[in-house]
């Protein structure tokens, strides 16, 4: 592809197609650009090299198609080898730069990036937030090769933090006649209808679902595919056949990932994957593992706040309003003169409040409130 972006580039001698234009979609549909091109194990990272220098070629040719990809390859091989810094400064690079040129397709791409890193620093709120905002921006648009691409990155989100509620009813149902994405895209949805089934605890389901990934992804060898397909079987077989069964299953699908460093997706199953990982530790320890590990520490982290919801005493509609005005920047005269109570009634919401989140002042109270989407 890109020798013949090359030779487009040069044949319009400085100038640009009248026929490609920047209105493509870009990604095919698929909210992570580095499932549609890696294809041959240990190339990772030469292949984010070649897009880094070879990208404005196509862009160029194409009046700004494709915009932001170099970077947004470059956030999503950090993120997924563990690199997350990196990874937050590219995404946000991918994302400005997408948007220059109207790229929705490679935005969602930065902000899923931008999202799993918000979990992965102990921030699951801010994750929801970035999918909110950016449904708006697809609906607005009605594009439905997007819509379905913002509906696999917020599966990607809820998936993994163990929301089914939240995931689109087409993907927890396996419903492919709702998937409008291209050839080339197809596929990166049953990464998500697998983690359906897993939160349903639905493991005979799985092992057909990892049947169904394999035979997708043989053709055209996707690699990353082959990672997701081979963590849901071993957690399938865990459940089903047993401890021996998973690592067996599991042993060559990290010795795939090891060839590029891949450990984030190990990471963000840790939920149902530690006890196999930790069980191969003790006869397979590695660096890699010890990192698929440490990371998966930091992602239980957000796993955890998420799922701290539960646990709390629901607020009364009272509380809410009293909370949502205090976050505003109102004072406690002020909240109780807007909400026609007397100052007593207003503090008496407040300390149920602080009893109910398990804090003991307002601004534990508005973060912990926020972090659980109580408040926005």
């Amino acid at each position: 592809m890109s020798e013949y972006h090359k030779k487009a580039y040069n044949l319009f001698g400085g100038t640009s197609s009248r026929i490609a234009n920047p209105d493509a979609v870009f990604t095919f549909g698929s909210p992570h650009t580095l499932y549609l091109y890696h294809k041959e194990e240990g190339t990772l990272l030469s292949l984010v090299e070649l897009i880094e220098n070879d990208n404005w070629y196509y862009t160029k040719a194409s009046n700004g198609c494709g915009a932001g990809f170099e970077h947004t390859t470059r956030a999503e091989y950090c993120l997924e080898t563990g690199s997350l810094t990196d990874a937050e400064h590219f995404a946000y690079k991918a994302v400005f730069k997408a948007k220059t040129q109207n790229q929705l397709s490679l935005v969602i791409c930065g902000n899923l990036c931008l999202a799993r890193l918000a979990v992965l620093n102990g921030r699951p709120n801010e994750a929801f937030n970035l999918m909110d905002k950016l449904r708006l921006e697809v609906e607005a648009l009605g594009n439905p090769i997007l819509l379905n691409s913002i509906d696999i990155a917020e599966g990607f989100i809820y998936g993994s933090l163990g929301k089914l509620e939240r995931i689109q009813k087409w993907l927890q149902d396996g419903d492919i006649s709702q998937c409008n994405l291209f050839h080339q895209g197809m596929g990166i949805n049953y990464i998500i209808i697998g983690r359906a089934a897993i939160l349903r605890k639905s493991y005979p389901e799985l092992e057909v679902i990892v049947e169904t990934m394999r035979e997708i992804y043989k053709p055209t060898n996707h690699i990353f595919g082959f990672i997701y397909a081979g963590i849901y079987e071993a957690i399938a077989k865990k459940h089903l056949y047993g401890m021996e069964k998973a690592k067996k299953v599991l042993l060559p699908i990290i010795q795939l990932a090891q060839a590029d460093s891949i450990i984030t997706p190990f990471a963000e199953s840790m939920p149902e994957l530690e006890p196999v990982l930790q069980e191969i530790k003790r006869t397979h320890d590695s660096e890699w593992l010890s990192r698929v590990i440490s990371l998966g520490e930091r992602f239980k982290k957000g796993f955890q706040k998420v799922n701290s919801l539960e646990e709390i005493e629901p607020l009364t509609e009272r509380e809410i309003d009293v909370l949502t005005l205090l976050n505003e920047g109102l004072k406690q005269t002020e909240i109780a003169e807007k909400l026609c109570l007397s100052k007593n009634t207003v503090n008496r919401h407040l300390q149920n409040t602080y009893e109910k989140l398990g804090v003991n002042n307002k601004t534990l109270a508005i973060n912990k409130a926020k972090e659980l989407r109580i408040i926005l």
